[in-house]
């Protein structure tokens, strides 16, 4: 049994709980890292606290110069500095083999890579390349997207390595909710659909990265925040200071939507009616005014 963390240099490995009795308290999974001088340990461990403390033993010995986090069941491992990946599962078995690259990110369905010439593409979980390293720079997958850059101008590709939009734009935020993306040409925004179709002229200020309310999206007009629906017509007009997210899945039929205006936050419909009056301080924490369960945070002053 191992208590505390030992100095084991600076190889990276992943620590276990035994299974054992488990009537001495909850036992929880999480990922930890561990800076010291000289030490970076980087792994996993079920834990629980028992009369002696926080107990663990290794699940993985110290082995590798890098290691990624898990998804999916697998991770990214690096054995010596400038080597070849292994995508390993729990157990430490070798799914994928010399994988070359630069860097891997965490595993996901699609993860990024630097390869040649510090260019970046996709490789999946079985270590096939979907999207070769061509782009000068790529994002992780989310919701479904990543963003692909070369030169000034960025694209979209799907978690298949499909085009989603070209590379013409300077600059994506992708809506969820909406399948909606704000894109940057000069010095303002509008927003195309996944054919690229655009839905608004370039005539908006950069959107937030809200989550909104399924089917809409923020869109500020001089300095005033709304909501637009999938077709560019005006679902709250661009009146509030700030329009605040919703959590996803919440009421999303009509759900209770937190707004500013003239420094006093109040909760409106999507109908624009007030259904909890403006009294509320308006703080710009993300978290803030956000329906869940039937509960939401709130402030009457300044802290």
């Amino acid at each position: 049994m191992t208590r505390g963390i030992e100095a084991i240099g600076k190889e990276q490995g992943g620590i276990d709980m035994p299974v054992g009795d488990r009537s001495r308290g909850p036992r929880y999974f999480l990922r930890f890292v561990v800076l010291m001088v000289v030490v970076v340990v980087s792994g996993w461990l079920y834990y629980r606290y028992g009369p002696d403390g926080l107990e663990f033993e290794w699940l993985l010995e110290p082995q590798f110069n890098c290691a990624t986090p898990f998804g999916h069941g697998v991770a990214w491992v690096q054995e010596k500095e400038g080597g070849p990946y292994k995508l390993i599962d729990k157990k430490g078995r070798a799914l994928v083999r010399d994988f070359s690259a630069k860097y891997v990110s965490p595993a996901d369905v699609l993860s990024y890579f630097r390869g040649p010439g510090n260019l970046e593409g996709y490789v999946d979980l079985t270590g096939k390349v979907v999207v070769p390293p061509r782009y000068q720079s790529v994002s992780g997958i989310k919701d479904g997207f990543g963003v692909v850059e070369s030169g000034d101008l960025s694209g979209i590709i799907d978690e298949k390595g499909r085009p989603v939009l070209p590379i013409m734009y300077e600059e994506f935020i992708y809506i969820f909710g909406a399948n909606l993306f704000g894109v940057k040409s000069g010095d303002k925004w509008g927003y195309v659909n996944g054919r690229n179709e655009a839905i608004t002229d370039f005539v908006f200020d950069e959107p937030p990265t809200s989550t909104c309310p399924r089917g809409t999206c923020v869109a500020v007009l001089n300095g005033k925040s709304g909501l637009l629906d999938e077709k560019g017509r005006w679902v709250l007009p661009a009146s509030y200071d700030q329009i605040y997210s919703v959590v996803r899945g919440e009421a999303e039929e009509n759900p209770k939507i937190g707004v500013c205006r003239d420094g006093k936050v109040g909760f409106v419909d999507l109908q624009g009616n007030t259904v909890i009056d403006f009294q509320f301080w308006g703080p710009r924490w993300p978290r803030c005014y956000r329906f869940s369960e039937g509960l939401a945070s709130v402030a009457l002053s300044d802290p």
